[in-house]
């Protein structure tokens, strides 16, 4: 036995006695998708361009798939592909976690995942609810998939079918009620199948608008261990390199975790999102010749916009939304065709990659004409092209893109991660976007919103000096070379974000962050009678301070999370306004029934319109739940999850606003004759 390995043994054991074997409760595991995601949207800024609820309903039904089908530790072959999955953990990690088992062998315990160097207590508790040491998936599954893989798919395959309901009582519009269909099939790790159904509050399920859903997405994948690694068909994403030119799917944006920064190269994979625009639909194959993967896929489909007399269009609408009768006028009006190829070498630590798109349109695209569109892309079709790079060294991992399209567009973007000591994690990240890159399939980090016009600097940093203490943050500095939406000159600016948490036990953790966002903008026309004045821009500034607290007792099954925010926004010439939220949540696992419930309590308090909050919310499975808190009032709801037998499950979530205004309420098209809201949403999940 080597000094190494006794070292690892003893510490192995001190662990394990002082964790108390950590055996967290199937309740507690579960909740840490809402950890892990409300973390995420706090640090995103929500009310930015940066973050929507489409990206994060995206990542929490990733999370909740990956949940229900663990990531087999021992004995996979495409563990590192599998662990890249999991957008939490960064590629250091991920190269850590596969160097361990490789180095010692397979893992007996997922406590033994505490002594990995580089993974904080925080990330393993993460990291448990999505992997597992089990060989039984992994090995008789996989054997049977070799030999039959048809037979044996319908023998064994899972099948899962769920449907869902929500309701708003006080809604006056009429079909304010939401519906969904899923059908999922999933056979070992080598055949994934399903079909979904959606019908939006507002849109007609049956009439004369409309008959049946809104909206119809099917998907099939098959993986191979051979050359023919993997063929998509259906409803399908494509990300590869860092996104500059080709990602379908979604961009956490920037984060106080410096993991997050890293846009991970996927390739091609099935989607099983109810969205309606963030994927491609039609076929796509990935072959493997040794150490070479060749991608290419091509994508049809029909896009909503609004065409001009002159048959144009300026932009596809992305909301999915078909509830009035310019809605309907302007659903699937242009079809947009996609066609795109990826070439990716590996070997050992490297790894080097080329990626092509083409995209081309039925109908010509030109951006209304405003100063801040004059390099937005016009025409019939575009074509981009890209190089990527990724190596990882002892503790250091660099990764990067440099593309190109239209008219001499350059976009760049390169990251170190770097980790000098097992307590303390660098991450620098540049980007240089021209004003005149505007690549129609790219999504990548951008404090604008947008893969273009934008130059900035990322600095982030994780420090550990403690095993119950971390301190995290970032500093991005950005400008624009040319005018935004909303600042019509060239601007610039910073985000900051800050954090401190606290574990001192397993059942009491705290967190303390600090963010700032200094920026330039259009001063609004509301100001200028108050504040005559001769410039009409100004930087607005927007602070926000937030206090969490989360206890636990009797073995994680009670939960309490007590939360206080305060925010302050204004511009240089223009007086301050305040925002103040205080909110608890209350999680109970039931021991003598198969039942779990998680409520909140809110009042708030955000006079003007910039100082809104936005809530992350527990929902219903596949469900993703944001509430504006703006005006003063009270929010409250409470979750329910019954298992009523083996195969089905029944979620039930039940949700209220409470104004204490003396108006009436409204939002967009949904009117209340009341100063109150509520929400019903249910969903049934059955395991065939």
């Amino acid at each position: 036995m080597t000094t190494r390995t006794l070292l690892l043994s003893i510490l192995f054991s001190i662990v394990i006695g002082s964790a108390q074997g950590e055996n967290i409760s199937r309740a507690e595991l579960e909740n840490r998708i809402d950890d892990i995601i409300d973390a995420y949207y706090t640090a995103n800024d929500p009310d930015g361009e940066n973050a929507s609820e489409e990206v994060f309903a995206m990542l929490r039904e990733n999370l909740e798939e990956r949940l229900s089908n663990p990531i087999v530790i021992n004995g996979n072959k495409q563990l590192k592909e599998d662990l890249e999955s999991l957008q939490f953990l960064s590629m250091l990690q991920v190269e850590a976690i596969c160097s361990y088992v490789a180095t010692y062998g397979a893992i007996d315990d997922l406590n033994e995942l505490f002594l990995i160097d580089g993974l904080y207590r925080q990330d393993v508790l993460n990291l448990m609810p999505f992997v597992t040491t089990s060989e039984a998936e992994g090995g008789i599954a996989k054997e049977n998939a070799k030999k039959k893989p048809l037979k044996n798919a319908l023998k064994h395959g899972k099948h899962e079918i769920a449907l869902r309901g929500d309701n708003c009582p006080e809604a006056t519009e009429p079909n304010q009620y939401y519906a969904a269909a899923y059908y999922k099939f999933h056979y070992s790790d080598r055949i994934y199948a399903g079909l979904n159904a959606e019908k939006d509050a507002g849109e007609q399920l049956w009439g004369k608008r409309n008959k049946g859903f809104d909206s119809y997405h099917a998907y099939l994948q098959i993986d191979n261990d051979n050359w023919l690694k993997r063929v998509v068909a259906g409803s399908m994403n494509a990300i590869f390199g860092r996104g500059l030119v080709m990602n379908s799917s979604f961009s956490l944006g920037f984060s106080s975790d410096v993991n997050s920064v890293s846009t991970l190269n996927t390739g091609l994979k099935r989607s099983s999102s109810i969205s309606e625009q963030n994927l491609l639909q039609g076929v796509g194959t990935t072959l493997r010749f040794g150490k070479i993967d060749v991608s290419a896929f091509y994508s049809i489909k029909d896009v909503d916009a609004s065409l001009s007399d002159s048959s144009t269009f300026s932009s596809i609408n992305t909301s999915g939304m078909h509830r009035t009768e310019s809605e309907l006028k302007n659903k699937g009006t242009v079809l947009m065709q996609t066609a795109g190829a990826n070439v990716s070498f590996t070997h050992k630590s490297l790894q080097l990659g080329a990626t092509a798109a083409y995209v081309w349109f039925d109908h010509r695209m030109v951006p209304t004409d405003k100063l801040y569109t004059t390099f937005y892309f016009r025409g019939w079709e575009q074509f981009a092209a890209s190089v990527d790079y990724s190596y990882t060294w002892r503790h250091l991992y660099i990764s990067g893109e440099t593309a190109v399209c239209g008219d001499n567009g350059i976009a760049t973007l390169n990251s170190i991660d770097f980790k000098p000591l097992s307590f303390l994690k660098v991450t620098v990240l540049q980007r240089y976007y021209s004003e005149k890159y505007n690549a129609l399939m790219s999504n990548s980090l951008a404090e604008g919103g947008r893969v273009n016009n934008e130059q900035g600097l990322y600095l982030g940093v994780t420090f550990s000096p403690l095993p119950g203490l971390r301190l995290s943050g970032f500093a991005d500095f950005f400008n624009y070379q040319w005018a935004k939406y909303n600042i019509d000159k060239p601007s610039n600016g910073y985000n900051t974000f800050s954090k401190i948490e606290l574990f001192p036990s397993r059942n009491v953790s705290a967190a303390f962050s600090f963010k700032l966002k200094r920026s330039e903008h259009n001063l609004p026309q509301k100001y200028f009678a108050k504040t005559p004045t001769q410039t009409r821009i100004d930087y607005q500034n927007k602070m926000t301070l937030r206090a969490d607290l989360s206890m636990s007792w009797m073995n994680g099954r009670l939960q309490c999370k007590p939360s206080v925010e305060v925010n302050s926004f204004d511009y240089d010439t223009q007086e301050k306004t305040w925002g103040y939220s205080v909110r608890s949540d209350l999680n109970y696992s039931l021991k003598s029934l198969p039942l779990s419930l998680t409520s909140r309590i809110a009042y708030f308090k955000a006079p003007d319109y910039n100082n809104r909050f936005y809530a992350y919310e527990g929902d219903v499975l596949y469900a993703f739940s944001s509430a504006m808190l703006y005006g003063e009032g009270l929010r409250y709801y409470i979750c329910a999850k019954a298992k009523i037998n083996k195969s089905t499950n029944l979620f039930l979530k039940v949700g209220q606003f409470r104004y204490f205004s003396e108006k009436d309420i409204s939002y967009g098209t949904e009117k209340f004759n009341s100063k109150h809201k509520t929400e019903i949403h249910a969903m049934q999940k059955t395991d065939l």
